[in-house]
């Protein structure tokens, strides 16, 4: 078909529905990227958090060694303690213990429906050391040892120098790790 002299073909204003169709599944899929990085940013700052607390924690736990002759804090629970709600004794041993050396307890950043807890070990006799299983054994013959989950398992996790792979953990003072479970 060919216009007849004199007459032009225009289009009417407005778009297309593919052209619009087009648009749409473009501005889609960019928001979902944007929003996948967002939420890993967010996960991101959250494990920074944890291992910026673990680090003051772990400087505070070294200060008080020196400070009481290479004694340890021992919370009254065989010296754990954790922010878990079943032990309870996050602040009120280990916070009390270490009141003078950080300003405030750490407590891990919330994410909603998971439990992300710190957890301490401590021991101060070396004769009888305490074994720790998780994944290889852990022996504490005068030290501490300070634990938590990441939420992105990567590289912290795995080469921290602690026995366990899945958890981002800081050992202090005189300890072994042994392959395999605690005899």
């Amino acid at each position: 078909l060919t216009p007849k002299l004199g007459v032009t073909l225009r289009r009417k204003g407005g778009f297309t529905l593919i052209e619009l169709l087009i648009v749409i599944a473009v501005i889609g899929v960019l928001s979902t990227l944007i929003v996948i990085s967002v939420q890993r940013a967010i996960v991101m700052a959250r494990d920074a958090q944890r291992i910026h607390d673990f680090k003051i924690l772990a400087k505070a736990i070294e200060i008080y060694a020196i400070d009481h002759d290479d004694s340890y804090p021992y919370p009254l629970n065989n010296g754990r303690a954790s922010t878990a709600p079943a032990w309870g004794n996050w602040e009120t041993e280990l916070g009390v213990a270490l009141q003078d050396y950080i300003r405030q307890m750490p407590y891990p950043p919330k994410v909603l429906g998971v439990s992300w807890h710190y957890w301490y070990e401590g021991n101060n006799d070396p004769d009888h050391p305490k074994n720790i299983t998780t994944g290889r054994c852990l022996v504490i013959y005068k030290g501490a040892y300070i634990w938590t989950r990441l939420e992105l398992t990567n590289d912290l996790t795995e080469n921290d120098g602690g026995p366990n792979d899945l958890a981002y953990e800081i050992l202090i003072g005189e300890y072994i790790i042994i392959p395999g479970p605690c005899p």
